[in-house]
């Protein structure tokens, strides 16, 4: 429910900024501002798409999470997103999601939530011990690995 009243709401932003926009700059201006971040963020989304998909491959075939470069990455693709849809308020927040430190302000407060709901639901579990200040899966029922007939 919220997500349809948050998109509600940003149609609503968008076209008043539309019409406030319009009616500064003219109409043809206007078009083709948001057709020029169309196509910003068309390229942009072009020029990172393939190299995404790369990084998170070699991350599932190592069996690990995927790295800051790709999470980066990832980010890139979203503001990237964001130009491609057609509105000045979308398009601002892209244009700031290209900003390398912005992204890496993004991607330090998402890491530190997440290594707080981890800890958390590390210690709230009764499989996980914490060893030098790493969370580890302890099976509770160990499997026998001594050869048999021994």
């Amino acid at each position: 429910m919220r997500v349809v009243v948050a998109l509600g709401a940003l149609i609503l932003i968008e076209v008043g900024a539309f019409v406030v926009v319009g009616q500064r700059i003219g109409l043809w201006w206007t078009l083709s501002t948001v057709l020029a971040s169309a196509l910003i963020g068309g390229a942009v989304l072009r020029g990172q798409m393939f190299g995404l998909f790369r990084q998170i491959a070699d991350s599932v075939g190592a069996d690990r999470l995927p790295s800051r470069p790709t999470l980066d990455t990832l980010l890139v693709l979203i503001a990237a997103l964001l130009l491609l849809i057609p509105g000045f308020v979308t398009d601002m927040i892209g244009a700031i999601g290209l900003i390398a430190f912005v992204r890496e302000a993004i991607l330090e407060r998402v890491g530190r939530s997440l290594s707080k709901k981890v800890y958390a639901a590390a210690h709230d579990h009764p499989n996980f011990v914490t060893i030098n200040g790493t969370a580890r899966f302890v099976d509770p029922q160990p499997i026998d690995r001594t050869p048999e007939g021994r």
